[in-house]
């Protein structure tokens, strides 16, 4: 049935801040953020404006745009980890949507782990497609967060927004699950986490997090490769020339023979197999570092011969050259070509809006899409989501036909994000700070920032009610 993206929608808030003007804010070395990190600009959120009004805002200009019948829609889930209630799920915020259709048959809620929530969500998606509980129709899955942290290093690693995605069959842009091309890595750690429950900003080990990144790199693409091998000679084996009779009718013959050996290098997994690859990306820098220590893993699993690599390197065990500087250096030498081949092209939206949180890796897709247009049609793409904690998952996806909606979707992004307004340092910081008060200590509260601040036809927060409802309202006064 070809299940997969048909459609998808990224909304921003209007405003952002200069990554390079946050540099002289700061006070710290120039390029620090723009080089030092590969970021541009950064999406944040005005007082009025929250996980649910990115959510809201996302969904209805998704359904708005693609003329959807919301009766045909029968599973709807959320991936976040900035979540507005302890309890009520922001999906049922976006239920607000289905009341004139009267469809309230539609599965799903949030999934929450970090930043791996938006691809929980989408593989619970596509195996509902696959079960006997799927009766036909579509499915919307939303990504929605704010990632903001407090002053300090880690606070230009910050950004928002929300994508809304179209699920169903007949897709072009399809999952490969059917052949075991999904791999997982799950474990315990606390390279980031949020305990703090009357407080947004995480607790970051910045060194352990990168080193949990790669540590789930390593063991996602481990898996992945064993996966892709088994798929394949299984397949050779249903087809009836993997054993027996007709395997010693090749041994006896040596043109059959070589073919043989050709088939079992083709049921190799290899980076050569794949146009594209998209990482989950906090900041593009990380981005390098990820398609780097890729390279380093093909080459230790192999028999490559790399100029200015040592074959010494190889009596080190994968564990000790994650956070080894050298290694990384290394290999981001000899991957820069690959790396602007494959990799460079799907930056645009993170560096711009910076860190999604859940989502990252589809911001990466929806970059690959506007830069490569029609081009873009039969590639494979390789891609790795990451949620601390530690949740990850690799899985290949096919272009099978040209995306002419995502395409047109896609292309309208641009140009929303050069007609945004750009915010001093000094006034970001105030919004920022005055977000860290407790709205909940003077009910009803009533937001500020609106106006000229807002996209036209937006959904934004009203009020915060006396007994804590939040109230939203969608607005076309805003310039």
């Amino acid at each position: 049935m070809n299940f997969g993206i048909i459609d998808i929608e990224l909304y921003f808030p209007k405003v952002y801040v200069s990554q390079s003007e946050l540099e002289d804010y700061d006070n710290v070395s120039k390029g620090k953020y723009t080089i030092g990190l590969l970021q541009t600009n950064m999406s944040f959120p005005l007082e009025n404006e929250d996980t649910v009004t990115l959510a809201l805002n996302a969904f209805d200009r998704l359904v708005t745009k693609s003329n959807l019948d919301l009766n045909t829609v029968g599973r709807l889930e959320v991936g976040t980890e900035s979540s507005v209630d302890k309890s009520k799920s922001i999906k049922t915020h976006l239920m607000k949507f289905f009341e004139k259709s009267g469809n309230n048959d539609v599965l799903g809620v949030d999934n929450i782990n970090a930043c791996y929530g938006a691809t929980a969500a989408l593989l619970n998606t596509i195996n509902w497609f696959h079960s006997p509980f799927y009766d036909g129709g579509y499915a919307i899955v939303v990504s929605t967060d704010i990632a903001i942290y407090e002053k300090g290093p880690a606070r230009p690693t910050g950004g928002c927004g929300a994508i809304a995605m179209l699920i169903g069959p007949d897709a072009p842009i399809v999952f490969e699950k059917d052949h075991g091309y999904l791999s997982s890595y799950f474990s315990h750690d606390w390279d980031f986490y949020k305990p703090k429950m009357g407080s947004s900003y995480p607790i970051v080990d910045g060194r352990l997090s990168i080193g949990c990144y790669l540590e789930a790199i390593d063991n996602c693409y481990d898996t992945f490769k064993k996966k892709y091998y088994l798929s394949h000679k299984n397949a050779k084996k249903e087809n009836g020339t993997g054993n027996g009779t007709n395997e010693k009718q090749e041994q006896e013959q040596e043109q059959k023979q070589k073919q043989k050996q050709n088939e079992k290098e083709n049921r190799k997994f290899d980076l050569s197999k794949v146009d594209h690859v998209l990482f989950h990306s906090p900041f593009n820098k990380m981005v390098v570092k990820s398609w780097a220590r890729l390279t380093y893993l093909e080459w230790y699993d192999s028999n490559l011969n790399l100029e200015g690599i040592q074959e010494e390197l190889r009596k080190k065990t994968k564990s000790q050259t994650r956070t080894d500087r050298s290694v990384e250096n290394s290999f981001r030498k000899v991957s820069n070509q690959s790396y602007k081949e494959k990799i460079e092209k799907s930056n645009y939206i993170c560096a711009q809006c910076g860190n999604l949180y859940t989502g990252a890796l589809y911001g990466a897709l929806i970059s690959l899409i506007i830069d490569q247009k029609e081009k873009i049609t039969g590639k494979n793409i390789l891609t790795f989501s990451y949620g601390s904690g530690i949740a990850s998952s690799m899985f290949l996806l096919n272009v099978r036909k040209c995306p002419t909606k995502l395409i047109k979707s896609c292309s309208r992004i641009p140009e929303r994000l050069e007609n945004r307004t750009k915010i001093s340092p000094e006034i970001y910081s105030k919004i920022l700070k005055n977000r860290e008060n407790d709205k909940f200590k003077q009910l009803p509260y009533n937001p500020k920032w609106q106006n000229k601040y807002m996209w036209e036809n937006s959904w934004y927060l009203k009020q915060i009610d006396e007994k804590c409802r939040s109230v939203y309202e969608k607005s076309n006064s805003f310039n």
